[in-house]
């Protein structure tokens, strides 16, 4: 609805004056009146607001505002005398309260519900509304009426909401309608459905909600379907119709069906490269689909994505790798996980028309190279990752390439090409963020890069200085493997002098204005190494000559391109004297040690044990009878300034009437210097005091047991005491290992402080890299020492165990993946791709995904091949027999064995060896005479790029394919007399190597050599034309090689007159390169044309010379 209105016989630009009432009658006033300056209306459902504008800030009196269609008439109230209003002939009058109005400003809102269409006026009493002066607006009569016309549209459509967005033949679904007042009558026709019926139609309450059922025969599914409803048969209860229509949102048809698919190709034969597209329709909506529905042998698949609301789907499709020949491979779809709208389920495997995978390059038998490696920055931090550029020879495959790279301190990602595979780029970011500054290498292992045909490179590695890691200004490292602290610069007089730095800037020339010097004295630059990286200097230096005692002062100064120098300094302390240990009263002194006192040791400086454990080894004697010991070291046991060492009486265990040797060899002080003398020797009196509990010093590996160990495999370890141990109670004696296995008590040694175990691998046992003890179980509260001290956990603290000089011992039960079936190498294939026929008898097999370093063994018809095969770093392996197998059938079993031995599944295959006598190489193909458009005949460069080729020798009633690289271009049956002939389909310009293959039954049988051929289909162009100095010569040149033809001529021309002719078998001309032609003129000068006849100059293919026109015309100066 809408409404608008003005004063009657006024316009809202000029208002009319109102009559102002006071006090009993109307008085007239010279005071500015009240104006009403514009009414206008809006709608809102069936409630029409008026705008009551005036000329200025209005106040809520008292009494009513009235908004009718009928006439206004002034009464005068008997009793009061006061003017009153009364309204006569209405059909619609609403008596509004002023407080109900809404002031704001000079604008008055009054609202009034369920008027119908017509006109309408707004009077007032007086003092309803005032100014803010108090000045009353009083519309009593006109023309201080305000005027309005309300306009009923009928009902509108708050919203259609269906209650589920498929119809079924068998569900039918809800549709609610809300309008914005009652509706009394919406009939059937109102409503239509596509492709469905509407009816059930249902008033609800007082008709402003109205349902309907949707429903559908099911015969066909369809998509995009709407409700439409006509307003204007819909009516309120005033009989007002509505205007337009309203539509629900889409439902879908479902007929009922599965849905069904039908696949396209976009290419039936897929070389290395290229991407194929792949269509796929389906009979009806398929709102969501994944990769993980479809399969498609030897190809990789992306990108799926529709554009029609899912009943056209399209994908790419891609070769998966190099060296593929495959053919009559189909993409599957799974229908299962195919559903529609509706929910159904397709069911089955749909397939595709057949396609092939031919990534092989036959030609290609060299591996790729390294041509450079940059970077876009010389810093790598946390805030900078570096992008490094790789360029190879050639393109090469992503598989593998990540583990190939090798970048000190740095994690490798985004590798991406964008050049089909010969130059990468690949991102690399701090490995970690604490890492101490340090000149990062980069290498490439290319034994690990494939090309596209499966070529790897040399098994090289060259890492050079690439970058400077954790490096925002120049820094110096001095060599320190000694000591507690690598990194405090405190060394002893036994280390040589070398240190190497960095410095940050651009250095040209590095040796220019570098200078190193320890103490003022400069090292020669010759004998320092210089590495200039983007932006960063790395220098070392390795000294033959050692350190000597005191404070040494190391300088590095560096002089950028720009001349300004760059400086650090580095102090070195070195440590010459080495600790002593100081005689005592009650270790080390003339009198015998009471072995019921602690142990005191005193030192002439603060010692440190750099080795975990620590430890004294103790040699005593008593009546005549040597034993050894070790004295555990807790922490605890030395002062606050480490110059003092106290072993409490309960923890040495020192024997009494013993002459007892202490060896202190593992102590050192802060600069790694060792004691000058590491033992003493004092004589022991008095009682035991043991309160103590014996404490595992260590534990160690025994035997010569190196690699991982699998279920089955056992591993014997000792656990050595400070003290003789002995062991009590009935339950099991086992430790409990760090993957979650037992060790269990094998034997003790003669004198109880060493126990043996046996830790036997169990299936169940978890993996580990470095197998050591967790805790040591059931021994606590079952082992205790002489005096009845018992063991508790707290008196073990055990890493790895370690066997010496081999490292730690893995642990690994779980069995290597099952080897992917191996393929027959491209060389060793002379049959169809895939179908293991050969006639080569001594076939190379190639096989994947191992874990790497793994062991390949193979059965050959049930018996084990005796070789030694190893997958490389990437997983690969490959086989061929020491001997020919025999013509027939061969079956093969291939399976992995981990470092530990376990082994995967067996793969099998069946391998048939074809029965051939020995054959002669077919000879290369020849290129016919017509076909050979060139000058020469045998220089296989034509214009012709569907040339023809022949050959002879071959087996009667063969197949002759003819190859152009990888692809096949054409094929022939041999004829009875071993001859054959194949034009070959479009070949590009450009090169090619032409190659036969006979195949017998689909196997092949024979190979010619390549013949070299180039198409040429652009004829030459003048690149160039010119007159010598001396006016006696002109000149073309050519943007390739070009050749007189024989039978052509060329003349030089003024007006009618042929100066001067040239043949391609006459002199007067000459070729002083390739591409360029010269003619002597002579002695003439003036202006000439040069006419050739058609052909006169060609390149080596046979295309006519373009030079802009027949006849060209050059002037010859006259000569001096």
């Amino acid at each position: 609805m809408n409404a608008h209105g003005t004063e009657p016989g006024t316009t809202s630009s000029d208002p009319v004056q109102h009559g102002l009432l006071s006090g009993g009658g109307a008085t007239t006033t010279a005071a500015a009146p009240v104006k009403l300056t514009a009414t206008s209306a809006s709608m809102s459902g069936a409630t029409v607001t008026v705008d009551l504008e005036f000329s200025t800030a209005m106040k809520k009196g008292a009494g009513f505002i009235y908004i009718t269609d009928g006439a206004v008439q002034t009464v005068i109230d008997r009793v009061t005398g006061l003017p009153g209003i009364r309204i006569v002939g209405a059909t619609e009058t609403r008596k509004i309260p002023v407080a109900d109005a809404v002031v704001s400003g000079n604008h008055v809102l009054v609202s009034a519900a369920g008027l119908g269409a017509g006109q309408y006026s707004v009077f007032m009493d007086e003092g309803v509304l005032t100014s803010s002066s108090l000045r009353s607006f009083a519309g009593l009569t006109k023309p201080g009426a305000a005027a309005l016309t309300v306009t009923d549209p009928g009902p509108a459509v708050l919203s259609m909401v269906l209650g589920d967005s498929v119809v079924a033949a068998d569900a039918p679904v809800q549709l609610t309608i809300t309008f914005s007042e009652p509706v009394d009558v919406l009939p059937g026709s109102a409503l239509t459905a596509q492709n469905a019926s509407v009816d059930g139609f249902v008033k609800v309450g007082d008709g402003t909600v109205w349902t309907a059922w949707i429903s559908t025969s099911g015969l066909a599914a369809s998509v995009g379907n709407q409700v439409t409803l006509d307003l204007s048969q819909v009516r309120d209860a005033k009989g007002n119709a509505g205007a337009g229509t309203a539509q629900s949102l889409a439902y879908v048809i479902d007929d009922g069906q599965a849905p069904t698919a039908t696949i396209e190709l976009s290419d039936a034969e897929l070389v290395w490269g290229e991407t194929g597209t792949i269509v796929v329709r389906f009979s009806e909506p398929v709102p969501s689909l994944s990769l993980d529905a479809f399969s498609a042998p030897y190809a990789k698949l992306s990108d799926l994505a529709s554009a029609d609301g899912g009943k056209t789907w399209t994908l790419k499709i891609t070769p998966a790798g190099a060296g593929l020949d495959f053919d009559d491979l189909q993409v599957g779809l799974d229908m299962s996980k195919v559903i529609d709208t509706a929910g159904h389920s397709g069911s089955g495997i749909t397939l595709s028309p057949a396609y092939g995978v031919d990534t092989r390059d036959t030609l290609d038998t060299i591996g790729p190279e390294l041509v450079s490696v940059s970077f876009d920055g010389s810093v790598l931090d946390a805030s900078h990752d570096l992008v490094a550029t790789i360029v190879f020879s050639e393109a090469v495959q992503e598989d593998g390439l990540y583990g190939a790279i090798r970048a000190d301190h740095a994690i490798l990602s985004d590798l991406a090409s964008s050049d089909g595979g010969k130059t990468w780029t690949v991102k690399l970011s701090l490995a970690d963020a604490g890492q101490e500054p340090v000149i990062g290498e980069f290498g490439v292992s290319l034994y690990h890069v494939l090309d596209l045909a499966g070529n790897n490179g040399p098994e090289t590695l060259d890492k050079l200085p690439s970058y400077a890691v954790n490096t925002l200004s120049a820094f110096m490292e001095i060599s320190d493997y000694e000591g507690i602290d690598p990194d405090d610069g405190l060394l002893t007089d036994d280390w040589g002098r070398s240190f190497d730095g960095v410095f940050l800037g651009d250095f040209s020339d590095p040796q220019d204005g570098f200078l190193l010097t320890v103490d003022g004295e400069a090292i020669d630059n010759g004998e320092i190494g210089f590495h200039v990286l983007d932006g960063v200097l790395y220098w070392q230096y390795n000294g033959e000559e050692s350190w000597t005692a005191g404070t040494h002062t190391v300088v590095a100064t560096a002089r950028q391109t720009n001349g300004s120098e760059a400086s650090i300094t580095r102090t070195v302390e070195v440590d010459g004297s080495h600790p002593t240990i100081v005689a005592t009263a009650s270790a080390g002194g003339t009198d015998p040690f009471d072995i019921g006192e602690d142990l005191v040791i005193r030192f002439s400086e603060a010692v440190y044990f750099p080795y975990s454990n620590p430890k004294i080894w103790v040699s005593a004697q008593v009546n005549g009878v040597t034993s050894s010991s070790q004295i555990a070291i807790l922490p605890s046991y030395l002062s606050s300034d480490r110059t003092t060492l106290s072993i409490p009486a309960s923890a040495h265990h020192l024997p009494s009437g013993a002459s007892v040797t202490l060896s202190l060899s593992s102590m050192e002080d802060l600069a790694g210097n060792a004691l000058s003398d590491n033992s003493f020797s004092f004589a022991t009196v008095g009682a035991v005091v043991d309160n103590a509990a014996p404490v595992a010093l260590e534990a160690w590996l025994e035997g010569y047991s190196v690699g991982p160990k699998k279920s089955g495999d056992t591993v014997a370890f000792t656990i050595g005491f400070d003290e003789a141990v002995s062991l009590f109670g009935t339950g099991p004696r086992y430790v409990n290992m760090n993957n979650g296995g037992k060790a269990y008590y094998h034997a003790a040694s003669a004198d109880f402080k060493e126990l043996e175990f046996r830790y036997t691998v169990d299936a169940g046992d978890g993996n580990i890299d470095a197998l050591g003890i967790a805790d040591l179980g059931s021994l606590v509260g079952q082992l205790k020492d002489a005096h009845d001290n018992v063991l508790s956990d707290a008196h073990v603290d055990f890493g790895p165990l370690i066997l010496s000089g081999y490292g730690s011992i893995e642990i690994d039960v779980l069995a290597p993946a099952r080897l992917d079936t191996p393929t027959l190498a491209l060389a060793s294939d002379t049959g169809s791709a895939g179908d293991y026929q050969t006639s080569d008898d001594t076939p190379t097999l190639k096989g994947g995904n191992a874990e790497p370093g793994a062991r390949i063994l193979i059965e050959l018809d049930g018996a084990g091949v005796d070789a030694w095969i190893e997958a490389d770093d990437a997983g690969d392996w490959d086989w061929t027999p020491d001997a020919a197998l025999a013509p027939g059938v061969h079956t093969l079993v291939v399976r992995q064995s981990d470092a530990a031995g376990n082994l995967s599944a067996p793969r099998s295959l069946s391998l048939t060896i074809e029965s051939l006598a020995a054959v002669t190489p077919l000879d290369a193909p020849r290129l016919a005479a017509g076909s050979d458009t060139g000058v020469a005949d045998s220089d296989g460069v034509t214009q012709d790029a569907t040339p023809t080729y022949s050959g002879s020798g071959a087996q009667a009633g063969s197949t002759i394919k003819l190859f152009a690289g990888s692809d096949e271009v054409g094929s022939a049956t041999v004829g009875s007399d071993g001859g054959w002939s194949i034009t070959a389909s479009a070949l590009a310009e450009g090169s090619h190597a032409i190659v036969a293959r006979e195949y017998v039954n689909g196997v092949q049988t024979n190979a010619s050599a390549a013949a070299s051929l180039v198409v040429d289909r652009t004829a030459p162009r003048v690149s160039e034309a010119s007159v010598d100095n001396f006016g006696r010569s002109y000149s073309l040149s050519f943007d390739e090689a070009i050749v007189f033809a024989a039978g052509g001529n060329i003349g030089m021309w003024q007006g009618a007159v042929e100066q001067k002719g040239f043949t391609a078998g006459g002199g007067g001309w000459d070729q002083p390169s390739a591409d360029t032609v010269t003619f002597d003129m002579g002695g003439l000068n003036g202006l000439f044309q040069m006419q050739l006849s058609a052909g006169a100059l060609r390149d080596l293919a046979g295309n006519v010379a373009i030079i802009g026109s027949a006849d060209l015309e050059f002037t010859l100066a006259p000569t001096a």
